[in-house]
């Protein structure tokens, strides 16, 4: 031992309230030492449920990034069938339009025709009436020559 740990200690011994308050002290500083270090490993804790929170949520974040476009891609694709299902419609929908249009005209020509047949039908009718009349006329004319031919040969013969 050297003269100064003697002095320390005989001083020790002399005021012995002055080294409580030194062990006081360090007893105060180890308690607020382990408060720190339960601080700390309460961070460092916390830090670990930090990352796996973030980790977590990259994750569902990338989950719905995947989900997002799959609903994306399947929307696109039916957008795109029903696109096709309306071009196919009014396609369908032109060719009825087409066919109507065709139709009419078709019907006004029948219709004409019918007219025509109805107007050239009423001409014949007509025609077969004069026809009949001129027959009887002729018929009757005919028989007046004949007649008149009997009454020659009866009297040239």
């Amino acid at each position: 031992m050297n003269i100064q740990d003697i002095s320390d200690f005989l001083d020790l011994v002399k005021n012995p309230d002055k080294y409580n308050k030194f062990v006081d002290d360090i007893k105060a500083e180890q308690e607020r030492l382990k408060a720190v270090i339960a601080t700390v490993g309460k961070a460092t804790e916390l830090d670990k449920l930090r990352k796996a929170a973030q980790a977590d949520k990259d994750s569902f974040e990338k989950k719905i990034a995947a989900y997002e476009q799959e609903r994306q891609a399947a929307l696109e694709r039916d957008q795109r069938a029903l696109f096709a299902r309306q071009a196919a419609a009014d396609e369908v929908a032109q060719n009825g339009q087409n066919l109507i249009q065709e139709a009419s005209i078709k019907l006004e020509q029948a219709t004409k025709l019918s007219d025509s047949f109805a107007g050239r039908d009423k001409e014949l009718r007509k025609q077969e009436a004069f026809v009949e009349e001129q027959k009887k006329l002729l018929a009757a004319q005919i028989s007046e020559y004949e007649e008149k031919l009997v009454k020659i040969r009866s009297v040239l013969g």
